[in-house]
């Protein structure tokens, strides 16, 4: 005869303990892929900012070189022409961005700007790029002051 030992326990676990450990894991494998993709996110916007300023650094600093080693400037139509040792480089607006000419090359700088002129204020020669930033409007001021073999030769010719 067998008997049916009713005291004994196997050691199992319940259908609800494992629900409730599936769900728990369900819920932390979400946070986890949630923060990773946020997180891959932020790294693309941070390496799109950091491009697009690069490219605005790039192009401040070329002009400024070009400002600071010019011979003349000249605007009209916003266009601006540096001669440069008998060498003409011009800045033009192609509906809203600047390109960049020199020796027949031309090069699209991805900068957008919506006006380019020089202002005379208080004795001093002002080159105005008005660039679209964001949105926004910002004025890029830069001082002309020629090199001064021009200034002396434009003495000695008004004498």
């Amino acid at each position: 005869m067998i008997r049916a030992d009713s005291n004994r326990k196997l050691s199992a676990f319940t259908i609800m303990e494992v629900t409730v450990v599936l769900a728990i894991m369900s819920i932390l494998v979400t946070i986890i892929a949630t923060s990773m993709n946020r997180f891959g996110e932020q790294l693309k916007n941070s390496s799109d900012i950091s491009q697009e300023l690069n490219e605005w650094n790039a192009f401040r600093s070329n002009l400024w070189k070009e400002f600071y080693y010019s011979d003349s400037l000249k605007t009209q139509d916003n266009n601006l022409f540096i001669y440069k040792n008998l060498e003409l480089i011009e800045y033009n607006l192609t509906g809203n961005v600047i390109q960049r000419t020199t020796n027949g090359n031309t090069i699209d700088t991805k900068i957008e700007a919506s006006g380019i002129r020089i202002e005379e204020r208080e004795k001093a020669s002002l080159i105005i790029i008005d660039v679209l930033w964001k949105g926004d409007i910002m004025s890029m001021e830069f001082y002309n002051q020629p090199v001064l073999n021009n200034q002396i030769n434009s003495y000695f010719e008004k004498l």
